[in-house]
């Protein structure tokens, strides 16, 4: 009747958010024993047990009126240990199968004194306290934090700062493949851990209304984990790597894997009908697909997406940065511009320069929210010991900071001539000690420190640094520089400024904005007229020192907890959007490619750039040329999750079956014929397939060869209004397992067909459809180039 499930302790975040009057969580003390259910219903029982004596880690349970079973309550419950309960092994989890009938009583009895604990009436929806011999107390859920009261309509304020009913799904992947490979925040990911540290800190928003994705690379979709998990694992992040206490595997975290979580798709019913919202805070430039899943929630859900853009210094500052990660991110930020709802930019120029790249590329200007960065850490990080002796012993003093990672849009070679140049005017400067990583384009910088022998040792690099000893280098400092050529916020300046130092940073892009009138500007690409004022600021301490106390009399810095209220406040009025997008309406004549868009960077130079942006942009079925959209519509066509990414010639399915769905045009009313250009693996060859509409079969035939074309006729559909329906195809092959056998042999990934090109045609535009039927013609549907 009982299965004991053998994983950590797990609770769908979901099931909260349909209580009714049902509680679903108690929590007990008798002063030496507790037990705390977190979960219960006909289907489950989840909690954790712990006692003073000698019976410690088992209990017993009398389901009705006689069946009494012991159990063994072992399991791992990380979060009991940090709530101060003692050794974690206290947990249990039980499946009832088959699920217990409505209405069954359940007691936990204690074995050491063989009194009730506490019962419960089960039902589908929670359970009914009845009894025990120890009084319940207030009820407390996962990780020790006391259980808010279901949602009602309209939702409570009450213990929230901002009140809403929208659901807010945060996408963290890329922290979680972060962890996976590294083992301190840095840059990005430590700005939106610090984000969503603020919002469960400080109950910004009703945690019950919060869920956590990542996307699972290995099987190829979102899971959900555990809200109370990721807040103590954000929490356990804080502290320096030896003394974390919350356990995941590095190598499940490195694909988007961490423990407590749950596929995301199992909870769609249970979403359905709710408004919500999915927000990026972090990095998924490296996901070319990104947006195809995206696009799926949206029509697998009622929800809005908004994302933050943190900066745009491939495509503005693109000769400062890796030019792989320049293309990446401007295809990127097209797909982004069609597909969100809402933008958050960290700083007003960030803003601007989002709404100008959006003019240059033909695009309505986006709505944009500007949110800040927060201007330090230290609300997050206890005061530590100082740092170790050894390491003060290494700093010689006086000594001016640098924080950054080493690379050349931070502008190092900068510093490291202006501190030539001064040595050489006979200036006794202070060392400078550069905090950071070595990263891109920094080779000048590093080469000039090894003829110099680090211009005679006045110049360290410290690599790795804790936040104590971080702290300690800030309060130690003459002063901060910060020369960069360009950001998308500038946190080291903020940083700086927080705990009183002066900052001499760059008046450009956003930097202004975080320095205000409390920072020192330079310009960043003029050592002659930086010379004098880093003398200055070096030989003159009075100046220097009337300028340190207007920082730490006038700077305002910005908390994180303000930060996630605009986060939040900007994703509530996301929600009260149209969904936009979520089947993209075909343009009748248009050709649309399948493969992916073509790189806005060409590797080659005259003539034979110009001859491959020809052969990128060539259609194949109509005599015009491809722009963006062509590309970015066939991607949004692809419906499910049956699918590939884009490659240049196309994208393959997953076989046996695909999805396209889109809008026919208003102007469509008389049919369309559409054209569909398939390329056809080996294994494939000889099969039969067809193309169904909710069941009716559009066309059909055999894959006789490596690509085949496809026509038929299609007629739009309407609702009770007027309004034009989604078409949705399904192109269909028979599923044989020797086949697939063989598919995977071919490619892991089980592709099916692929898919080239697609184009629609009025039935009633003749000479549309005479020109693609004669192109077909005159090409023999030879193998493209490319």
């Amino acid at each position: 009747m009982l299965a004991v499930r053998k994983h950590p302790f797990h609770r769908p975040p979901w099931k909260t958010m349909l209580t009714n009057q049902c509680a679903r969580s108690c929590f007990v003390n008798s002063g030496q024993e507790i037990v705390s259910v977190d979960h219960i219903d006909c289907g489950r029982l989840i909690g954790w047990y712990k006692s003073l004596n000698e019976d410690a880690g088992t209990i017993s349970i009398v389901i009705g009126d006689n069946h009494e079973m012991e159990i063994a309550a072992n399991l791992p419950r990380q979060d009991v240990a940090m709530a101060g309960y003692g050794a974690p092994e206290c947990g249990f989890d039980l499946v009832f199968q088959p699920p217990l009938p409505v209405s069954t009583r359940i007691a936990i009895i204690s074995r050491g004194t063989g009194k009730e604990l506490l019962s419960a009436i089960v039902y589908d929806e929670g359970m009914i306290m009845q009894s025990g011999n120890a009084a319940a107390e207030e009820p407390v859920s996962l990780f020790g934090v006391p259980s808010v009261p279901a949602p009602q309509e309209p939702f409570s304020e009450r213990g929230v700062a901002i009140a809403g009913n929208n659901l807010i799904l945060f996408d963290i992947s890329d922290l979680v493949y972060y962890i996976g490979h590294h083992d301190n925040l840095t840059g990005i990911q430590r700005v939106q851990s610090c984000i969503l540290l603020a919002m469960l800190r400080h109950g910004i928003y009703d945690r019950r209304r919060l869920l956590f994705l990542s996307y699972n690379n290995h099987r190829g979709h979102f899971i959900h984990i555990s809200v109370e998990f990721m807040s103590a694992l954000l929490e356990d992040l804080l502290r320096p790597a030896r003394d974390r206490r919350i356990a995941y595997s590095r190598e499940d975290a490195k694909v988007g894997l961490l423990p407590q979580s749950a596929p995301l798709h199992q909870s769609f019913g249970a979403l359905a009908g709710q408004s919500a919202v999915l927000c990026l805070l972090g990095a998924a430039w490296v996901n070319r697909d990104y947006f195809r899943r995206v696009v799926e929630l949206k029509r697998v859900l009622d929800l809005r997406f908004a994302m933050v853009v943190h900066d745009l210094i491939p495509i503005y500052a693109r000769e400062t940065c890796d030019q792989g990660t320049a293309r990446v991110f401007t295809s990127f930020l097209k797909r982004a511009l069609r597909n969100t709802d809402l933008f958050f930019a960290v700083s007003q120029n960030t803003a601007r320069d989002l709404q100008r790249y959006a003019e240059e590329i033909g695009v309505a200007a986006p709505p944009v929210i500007v949110t800040q960065n927060g201007s330090t850490f230290d609300e997050f990080i206890a005061a530590g010991a100082p740092p170790s002796p050894l390491f003060m012993e290494r700093i010689r003093k006086p000594f001016t900071l640098f924080v950054s990672t080493i690379e050349g849009r931070k502008n190092h070679i900068f510093v490291f001539r202006v501190w030539q140049e001064l040595v050489k005017a006979g200036v006794d400067v202070p060392d400078l000690v550069c905090v950071g990583r070595l990263g891109w384009r920094a080779e000048q910088f590093l080469s000039k420190l090894t003829e110099t022998n680090n211009l005679q040792r006045r110049i360290h690099i410290l690599k790795d640094v804790s936040d104590e000893e971080l702290d300690w280098l800030y309060k130690n400092c003459l002063f901060t520089v910060y020369p960069s050529l360009y950001e998308g916020w500038g946190l080291p300046v903020g940083e700086s400024l927080a705990k009183g130092k002066l900052c001499v940073t760059s008046r450009t892009s956003s930097l202004p904005e975080v320095g205000g009138d409390c920072a020192v500007y330079i310009d960043p690409n003029d050592t002659g007229s930086a010379i004098p004022v880093l003398r200055r600021l070096i030989t003159d301490a009075a100046w220097r020192e009337g300028l340190e106390h207007k920082v730490v009399t006038s700077y305002q810095p910005v908390s994180w907890r303000t930060v996630a209220e605009r986060v939040i406040t900007g994703c509530l009025e996301a929600g009260r959007k149209p969904r936009t997008n979520i089947f993209p309406t075909i343009d009748c004549g248009q050709e649309y490619c399948f493969g992916a868009l073509p790189d806005a960077l060409s590797d080659r130079l005259g003539e034979e750039m110009m001859a491959q942006i020809l052969e990128t942009r060539r259609a194949r079925l109509t005599s015009a040329y491809l722009s963006d959209a062509a590309f970015l519509a066939a991607e949004e066509f692809r419906i499910g999750e049956s699918w590939c990414e884009p490659e240049s010639w196309g994208v393959w399915s997953r076989y046996p079956d695909a999805g396209l769905g889109f809008l026919l045009p208003q102007e469509a009313q008389g049919g369309v014929q559409a054209c569909l250009l398939l390329n056809v693996p080996d294994p494939l060859r000889g099969m039969s397939f067809h193309i169904e509409e909710d069941g009716e079969i559009l066309a059909a035939g055999y894959l006789n060869s490596e690509e085949v074309f496809v026509t038929f006729r299609m007629q739009p559909r309407h609702d009770a209004e007027g309004r034009v329906l989604p078409s949705r195809l399904m192109v269909r092959t028979r599923h044989d397992p020797a086949k697939q056998a063989e598919l995977r042999a071919i490619d892991a990934r089980g592709i099916g067909l692929g898919f080239k090109r697609f184009l629609v045609n009025r039935f009633d535009d003749v000479l549309g459809r005479l020109e693609v039927m004669e192109r077909l013609s005159m090409r023999a549907l030879e193998k493209p180039a490319g």
